[in-house]
């Protein structure tokens, strides 16, 4: 793969959670052709984030654009037509006129931004959001359901109202004790 100065960052559209078959198809493509000159690299942008899964904490990878991958390449009829013929590959995100649209500089360096502060500070994923239904999952209201009227994401902690003996019960939960209904 090569590196020249008139390579821009494109954004090639996949099949959703096919973005590693399509970059390695692309690979293949380019291996079958002995290499190319204007293919630079193939990213599928990722971020760390930690997120509530059956009441624990996990930190897991996940793509900033998903059902895309980011090629950086200079645009010509060879790539177009690799990228066509690709598995996976469902073409480039083009302007009105149909060729494709390289991504600008402020769009990449945010990318990589995002990229780099994911790397040092995973996110917390905030699974539950407000007005969302959510069931008691651990402590002395198992079992209920309830209304998310509120979320801390800095404390993990989650306000729900709760339906007890017919009456509104407001309660202060942490995001251990509950899952999605």
């Amino acid at each position: 793969m090569g590196g020249n100065n008139k390579m821009n960052w494109y954004a090639v559209q996949t099949h959703t959670r096919r973005e590693k078959a399509a970059q390695q198809a692309i690979e293949n493509e380019v291996a079958a052709l002995g290499g190319v000159d204007w293919l630079g690299e193939i990213m599928i942008p990722t971020e760390r984030v930690v997120e509530m899964r059956s009441g624990k904490k996990r930190e897991v990878e996940r793509q900033f654009f998903p059902g895309y991958v980011l090629v950086k390449m200079e645009y010509n009829e060879e790539a177009w037509h690799l990228l066509k013929r690709a598995q996976w590959v469902i073409g480039c995100v083009a302007s009105g006129g149909g060729k494709p649209t390289p991504l600008s500089g402020e769009e990449m360096e945010r990318i990589h931004n995002r990229i780099n502060q994911g790397a040092e500070d995973p996110q917390q994923e905030i699974l539950y959001e407000v007005g969302s239904m959510v069931r008691v999952i651990d402590g002395p209201f198992k079992d209920y359901q309830g209304t998310v009227e509120e979320v801390t994401p800095e404390r993990d902690r989650l306000h729900v109202q709760l339906v007890i003996f017919g009456r509104n019960v407001p309660v202060e939960l942490e995001f251990s004790q509950v899952e999605r209904a």
